[in-house]
């Protein structure tokens, strides 16, 4: 998986800068990003954090209603 993109990502939004060709999520997705960086996720994420994921190139998979991050 591409970690290292998400992470930098993750780190501008941080300091409060914007990534280029990625609008900046809320809050709460950016901490949702933060927990699937550290391996804790939820059981099923919202979309704009797979939007985020498919610009890092981190594939999904379907998993019941929801999505979750393929391993």
């Amino acid at each position: 998986m591409n970690m290292h993109k998400l992470k930098s990502y993750l780190d501008l939004w941080i300091d409060g800068k914007k990534v280029r060709g990625v609008k900046t999520p809320p809050l709460e997705t950016i901490y949702e990003l933060i927990n699937i960086y550290n391996g804790v996720q939820k059981e099923t994420i919202n979309s704009t954090v797979i939007d985020v994921l498919k610009k890092c190139k981190i594939e999904v998979e379907a998993h019941g209603i929801g999505w979750r991050v393929k391993i």
